[in-house]
């Protein structure tokens, strides 16, 4: 029993040790990511949960029939974002079989894109961009 306590203690305090500082971590992922949230909540976000929901105000549900799009329905597109979360011989795929729109910051960052989609063989002309500022490469 002594020594099942122990090994719990002790991984306890391993796993304690290894976790990094949740400020070190934001800070390196907006230097590393300037236009971009990190996956985690940041430092301010945490002093902030109470205001989650505060200003909600429910609507009214979309007239008509709703459909939202199957997973595996046929396409003509995708919408992808850049900094990347997918790699880019997904992208050369997907630009051979449909139009890849890809959110990029401003217009140098859609021409270092561009660059790279084609020293990669991404298929340009199945290409368009679309300048928007986001946080996230989560699209839908």
């Amino acid at each position: 029993m002594k020594r099942i306590l122990f090994l719990c203690c002790f991984f306890v305090a391993q796993v304690g040790a290894a976790t990094p500082d949740l400020e070190e971590m934001t800070r390196q992922w907006q230097k590393d990511n300037p236009h971009s949230l990190p996956h985690w909540l940041t430092p301010e976000e945490l002093t902030r949960l109470d205001e989650i929901g505060r200003d909600f105000s429910p609507t009214d549900p979309p007239a008509g029939p709703v459909r939202n799009i199957a997973e595996f329905e046929p396409m003509e597109g995708v919408l992808i974002r850049y900094p990347l979360g997918i790699p880019y011989t997904l992208i050369a795929e997907m630009a051979g079989d449909c139009v890849v729109t890809t959110i990029v910051w401003d217009q140098g960052e859609e021409d270092y894109v561009r660059g790279q989609y084609s020293s990669h063989g991404v298929d340009l002309e199945n290409c368009n961009f679309l300048h928007a500022p986001t946080n996230s490469y989560w699209t839908r």
